[in-house]
């Protein structure tokens, strides 16, 4: 499945005690993963077990809407253990390049990607952004969220977003660190 082949985008933070200008580990916050697939897990699990309590409450169709709601429960139960079990790592070493390591469960994949296939890297942002009504009936945004998100393009023209960060100040000065770890500099340009 593509999902799993993928490597995830999520924020990352510096091990402590392991970088250098030579090398440089990046991770995901400390029990951010664990923490946010156990919310999810746990919020399944809640939406199952009522949506199947209502189900034996609620006559003839309505019974079909319950049912399908304990299924969207299970789901999201499998999707925060996997959320949970989950581990990502980017390691950036002078002279060799980048080597992503994530796992979902069982499945560990690895993509190494070497300096001279790096073509740039590049700053890309997203922006979100939240409508809804409000009492009078009129739509209003409600939030707008920007992310920036590092990637590196190869030469060979594929894409690989390694970090996401609030602030374009934050990106731009861990884009300029990669960089300098890799010891090309002209890669932020």
């Amino acid at each position: 499945m593509k999902w799993f082949d993928e490597p995830p985008s999520v924020p990352l933070t510096e091990r402590a005690g392991e970088s250098s200008s030579q090398r440089l580990v990046l991770e995901p916050w400390p029990n951010w993963q664990r923490g946010h697939g156990s919310i999810v897990a746990a919020m399944g699990g809640t939406m199952a077990a009522l949506s199947l309590r209502m189900a034996r409450l609620v006559p003839g169709a309505g019974r079909l809407l319950a049912l399908g709601m304990s299924a969207i429960g299970g789901g999201m139960v499998v999707g925060g253990v996997l959320a949970a079990l989950a581990s990502h790592r980017v390691e950036v070493e002078r002279g060799r390049g980048l080597t992503l390591h994530w796992r979902y469960g069982r499945k560990a994949r690895c993509l190494e990607i070497p300096v001279a296939d790096i073509r740039a890297l590049e700053l890309r942002w997203e922006t979100h952004t939240f409508e809804g009504e409000n009492h009078f009936g009129n739509t209003q945004v409600f939030e707008e969220e920007c992310n920036f998100r590092i990637a590196v393009v190869t030469r060979g023209g594929r894409e690989v977003f390694i970090d996401v960060l609030a602030t374009r100040d934050q990106a731009e000065q861990r884009r300029r660190q990669i960089a300098h770890v890799l010891g090309n500099e002209a890669l932020t340009r």
